[in-house]
């Protein structure tokens, strides 16, 4: 939801202490789920590569050229700084969002995939760089929902 210009997602709450670009990016996301699940996967795309980005110059990784992420990705494996579980999720959010670019791929299915995938990785975040090593995961709050609403797009679309 975006109230008084400012986007809002339950899921992602716990990320405005962390990052508040990390958090506009994920609650434009779940915004943009309903109406435009294209949007809402590029949105998560940059979500990641600002997340891997934040870490990697954490872990003082960046190169000063323009680095592709999956670069950047492998170096953070490489160094440690990232489980095999987290690259993983930021893989997945990089292979949806380039499909949702260069493909203009548009699946509510694959954005409500996405949505998870990135509320798992901000878990990680909060709990490993975001200074919340107790926060606790639980699942996507909204799922039902979302799947709701799926489920009534789909039956328009028929």
């Amino acid at each position: 939801m975006v109230t008084g210009g400012q986007a809002e997602s339950a899921n992602f709450e716990f990320l405005k202490a962390v990052d508040a670009q990390l958090f506009r990016w994920a609650a434009l996301a779940a915004h943009y789920f309903r109406t435009d699940p294209n949007t809402c996967v590029l949105k998560l795309r940059q979500f990641a590569e600002l997340m891997a980005k934040d870490v990697g110059a954490r872990a003082g990784l960046l190169a000063e050229t323009e680095q592709a992420q999956a670069q950047l990705l492998g170096a953070l494996g490489r160094a440690g700084y990232a489980p095999r579980q987290a690259l993983d999720l930021f893989h997945f959010l990089r292979r949806v969002g380039n499909d949702a670019v260069h493909e203009g791929r548009d699946d509510f299915a694959i954005a409500l995939n996405a949505l998870k995938i990135a509320r798992q990785l901000a878990v990680w975040y909060a709990r490993s760089y975001g200074g919340r090593p107790a926060l606790a995961g639980g699942v996507h709050a909204a799922a039902g929902e979302l799947l709701a609403a799926l489920r009534g797009l789909s039956a328009l679309a028929q």
